[in-house]
């Protein structure tokens, strides 16, 4: 009898000792209309929701620990949300939304100093002419991190993405990518402290017109790079600190008209180049440069008609190219 029991207190000995060290894991799959989900995981977890249907929701919060996974499926043609939130380093948060993909709304928060932790939206709406706006929307926010890589999908009409990534107050190393296609979408992207990079790419062919796109550097030694496809797109930077670059590519792929282009940089040693138009169909284009701070560049190349360059450095040691083909251009540069 005793044997027995020793043999019990040692099996109950392993399960807790196993328990304290085990990950967990939760997967769950609904099919319908109106399902909600809302899980709650501590240490190192994973889990894995795969919803089908339209007006579902989908909760994920993964507390304390490491190298938590997520990763959310939505499947339906209007109005599902999910929220995936983690709390440790090397976290890795996925959330997919796909159909017709209407009225979609995915976020994504990694906390506050987190590092080496990844987070990825796609959303796919259907951009068929007639049909309304898909109107998704996707958030990433990675505040006071390091390492971290943010990226966003997403195609379709209407939709809006955001990524905020705010550092630590040190070189950061924070990666953002944004790539959306369509008509009428916006991207913004918030980067704070040194060493930031952010890629955006609105619209990879002449039919994506009308997408605006932001990028916002508060700190210096940070890229921004920004392509954009079509008419009438908008491409705001602005970049305050030094050693900055700047890259707004509008019309890279085909002819562009109409785009706007603006760019905003105070500090030294900054960059900005912008490129309007890939070949003489390009018309009616307009660049702005506005640079403060000595030992700046800025550099603008426009091809077709009708495009305007307006380039203002402040102080001095600074330098300014503009090539500009075609007729009935205008340049200003004031130094």
């Amino acid at each position: 009898m005793k044997s027995v029991i020793y043999a019990c207190g040692s099996i109950i000995a392993l399960a807790v000792a196993t328990q304290g060290l085990a990950q967990n894991s939760s997967t769950v799959t609904q099919n319908g209309t109106g399902n909600s989900v809302d899980i709650s995981q501590q240490n190192a977890n994973t889990s894995i929701v795969t919803q089908v249907g339209d007006a579902n929701t989908a909760q994920v919060v993964q507390q304390i620990g490491s190298g938590n996974t997520s990763t959310v499926t939505q499947d339906g043609d209007d109005q599902n949300v999910a929220d995936v939130l983690q709390f440790g380093n090397s976290s890795t948060a996925q959330i997919t939304q796909t159909g017709a993909a209407r009225g979609d709304m995915a976020t994504i928060f990694q906390n506050t100093s987190a590092a080496d932790s990844d987070a990825a939206i796609t959303q796919s709406g259907d951009g068929v002419a007639g049909d309304p706006a898909s109107a998704n929307i996707a958030i990433i926010d990675q505040s006071f991190g390091t390492g971290n890589s943010g990226t966003i999908a997403q195609s379709g009409t209407g939709n809006f993405a955001t990524v905020f990534q705010s550092g630590n107050g040190v070189l950061s190393d924070n990666l953002a990518d944004v790539i959306m296609g369509g008509v009428g979408n916006q991207v913004f992207v918030e980067q704070v402290v040194p060493g930031n990079s952010s890629l955006v790419v609105v619209g990879s062919d002449p039919t994506s017109t009308g997408n605006s796109a932001s990028s916002f550097s508060a700190s210096s030694d940070s890229i921004s790079n920004i392509f954009q496809e079509g008419d009438s797109n908008t491409a705001t930077v602005m970049q305050f600190g030094s050693n900055n670059e700047s890259l707004i590519d509008q019309g890279f792929a085909g002819s562009s008209a109409n785009n706007t282009a603006d760019v905003s940089q105070s500090g030294t040693g900054n960059l900005s180049f912008v490129d309007q138009g890939f070949n003489a169909a390009a018309t009616g284009n307009s660049a702005t440069v506005n640079q403060t701070g000595g030992s700046n560049l800025s550099a603008i190349a426009q091809d077709g008609d009708t495009n305007s360059a307006t380039v203002t450095q402040a102080t001095d040691g600074n330098a300014s190219f503009v090539t500009q083909s075609g007729t009935g251009n205008t340049i200003s540069v004031n130094q």
